[in-house]
This record gives C-alpha cells, sequence and structure tokens, in this order.
C-alpha cells in the first residue's frame, strides 16, 4: 500500500520486521459482554465483562472501565464491541468516504490508525431506527465484505450510516480476536 500508492513515488530502502515466535495460538473469539450496570450518569464510568473463548484453553473473562464522557448526550446509546476487522468495515459503511485517499499523507494516516488484531474496539454510540433491510451493500467492498454486510441486512442489524459516535476505544488484549456483541445503556444527565 505504500510503495504502490497511486500519489508519489516512493523508494523502498529499508524493511523492519519483529516477529515473536510460539508454539501456540493465540486466537480468541468474543463470545458475550455484560456491564455492570445498563444506567449510567454522564462523566461516569462502567465496567465492561467480556467473555472470550480462546482456540487453546477455557473460557476467559476480560475486565475493561468504559469512561462515559460528560459531554455525552444523554438517552438510550449502543456500546458495539468489534474485532479489528469487523470495525473497519463497520466504519468504511458508516463514512465510506474517509477511507478514500486524497494524499500520500492520508495513506500513511490509513495505515496509523488502523487497528490491530489483539485489540477489542469499543464504540458508543447512538442511532436512529432507520434498517438496513432492502439495501444493496456497497459495490466498492470486496466480495467478502458485501456477502458479509448481506447477510447482516437480512437480519436485525441496523444501517451503519445512521450512527452518531459518542466515544472510541481501544483495548490491547494478549489474544488475536474475532466477533463481537452490542450492549443497550442509558445515560442519564449528571447530578451534581
Amino acid at each position: 500500500m505504500i510503495v504502490d500508492n497511486g500519489f508519489e513515488r516512493i523508494r523502498l530502502e529499508n524493511v523492519e520486521i519483529k516477529l515473536k515466535v510460539s508454539q501456540s495460538v493465540n486466537l480468541a473469539s468474543i463470545e458475550s459482554a455484560e456491564l455492570s450496570s445498563r444506567r449510567v450518569e454522564q462523566g461516569d464510568s462502567v465496567r465492561l465483562d467480556v467473555d472470550i473463548l480462546p482456540f487453546e484453553g477455557k473460557k476467559k473473562t476480560l475486565a475493561f472501565d468504559i469512561p462515559i464522557p460528560l459531554s455525552c448526550k444523554t438517552g438510550a446509546a449502543d456500546l458495539l464491541l468489534f474485532d479489528a476487522d469487523a470495525y473497519q468495515m463497520w466504519e468504511y459503511s458508516r463514512a465510506r468516504t474517509r477511507f478514500r485517499a486524497n494524499s500520500f499523507a492520508d495513506v500513511v494516516d490509513m495505515l496509523v490508525e488502523a487497528p490491530n488484531h489483539r485489540q477489542l474496539l469499543v464504540v458508543l454510540a447512538k442511532r436512529d431506527q432507520l434498517t438496513m433491510r432492502g439495501r444493496e451493500p456497497l459495490r466498492e467492498l470486496p466480495a467478502s465484505a458485501r456477502e458479509v454486510l448481506s447477510s447482516a441486512a437480512s437480519s436485525k442489524a441496523l444501517d451503519k450510516a445512521n450512527f452518531e459516535v459518542l466515544a472510541k476505544l481501544a483495548f490491547d488484549t494478549e489474544f488475536n480476536l474475532s466477533g463481537g456483541d452490542k450492549l443497550r445503556i442509558e445515560i442519564k444527565p449528571k447530578k451534581y
């Protein structure tokens, strides 16, 4: 992507790679998630417990504190959990123009900002009630991504373009994660 970027001619002079080799498989699927409370005030935080199932081993629970911004709008919101690939697809379908590079600097920014596969991505968002049913996935997406979005469109999935993102968080884990979850949360006004 850097060398073949379409904006600037790049001459690759050096590549440095750091590898960690082990005899284990560090894959895990996100099985479920639960919040310590479904009602939280602006400016407070809520504990998120995520159950994962490692490829090799028993189910584990990862715990994270999710801060709710003081500036967050009150009312119902969704807490969306993603692996890195699902997050990128969600972002692409939400704001596809954001992912079109207009310069070499944009290409570099996209690579730097891309989540890694050992992260759990958490998005706090409000949504409207428009459904995705009957809509065709974007033709610019690879066939595999269109297939995923098509199956989502035929289920209970909502139109990803209709989310207002209130907060985004990335948590590092020891596993390459797959899967996701969605939880409803009620954000209440801060009591002083």
